[in-house]
């Protein structure tokens, strides 16, 4: 079985030869190791108990999805709005870097994940942007993690929020 730093050095070799073949016109992700900690996951029945604890972590950056709204936000987490209606679901990320996955469950209730980034952790990343649906924020960046399955390859297994990029990459 490969370990990390092989795979990884394979990939360099292989982005080196791809870029060399292909003259810059598609390339291939780069690929860092690193895997996400998943901390528990809190459950909430109340929304002022959900909104209270998500304030409580400051986030600075993020989305939420309302019944009415679609709120894209850097800075402060914007109060609600009555009008706004019912929260779905969001992803933020606070000034430790941690990404807050909040979804709406079938029972009824919210659920909040805290997921954090072990650089070192026994997987690989990458980073994908998708624009977002208010321009002025840019697009939304994403790790992407992917976990080596031997006799099956590299699988995606997670994607955690990570901001804004309103500048163009390089």
């Amino acid at each position: 079985m490969m370990n990390m730093e092989t795979i990884l050095a394979d990939y360099a070799n292989l982005l080196e030869c791809q870029s060399k073949s292909n003259h810059n016109r598609l390339q291939l992700p780069r690929m860092e190791r690193g895997f996400p900690i998943f901390r528990p996951v809190e459950k909430f029945a109340d929304p002022v108990d959900l909104w209270m604890a998500l304030e409580a972590c400051q986030p600075c950056a993020g989305w939420l999805q309302w019944q009415s709204c679609q709120l894209p936000f850097e800075g402060l987490l914007p109060p609600p709005e009555k009008n706004w209606g019912m929260l779905l679901s969001g992803e933020v990320v606070t000034p430790d870097k941690h990404t807050l996955a909040l979804h709406r469950s079938p029972d009824n209730q919210w659920t909040l994940t805290r997921i954090a980034h072990d650089p070192n952790g026994d997987g690989l990343w990458d980073e994908v942007l998708h624009l977002a649906s208010n321009r002025s924020f840019g697009a939304l960046r994403y790790r992407r993690y992917w976990k080596i399955i031997p006799d099956r390859g590299a699988i995606q297994t997670t994607t955690c929020f990570t901001g804004f990029l309103k500048e163009k990459r390089d």
